[in-house]
């Protein structure tokens, strides 16, 4: 009885932080992962070095991505990735297939 006992609070604090631990691991993956976009971004303005932030167009981010496709704009499809340029700087967006989220490449 008393191992039992033991057990149920091991499990009552490990399970907490196992959660907590996947979210933050699924905020580093989604981080990196629009490092990689703005990667492809800094690409694109490489190679077309007249071309305005606000003009990039998906088709030419997409030439630099493997395994990943964006739109510009908001993602509306489950798993996908969006982005724009708003107020001087880049946005990167995540569709979870219930909300848009917003993801900052800073890790702030």
């Amino acid at each position: 009885v008393v191992v039992i006992a033991i057990l149920g609070i091991l499990i009552a604090i490990a399970v907490p932080k196992f959660a907590d631990i996947t979210g933050t691991a699924q905020e580093k993956a989604q981080q990196a992962t629009a490092r990689t976009i703005m990667s492809a971004i800094v690409m694109v303005q490489a190679k077309n070095p007249t071309t305005e932030p606000k003009d990039i167009d998906a088709d030419k981010v997409n030439e630099f991505l493997e395994d990943l496709e964006v739109v510009k704009g908001d993602p509306k499809e489950k798993g996908k990735w969006g982005f724009s340029y708003t107020d001087n700087k880049w946005v990167f967006k995540y569709y979870d297939g219930t909300n848009t989220k917003i993801v900052n490449i800073k890790g702030e």
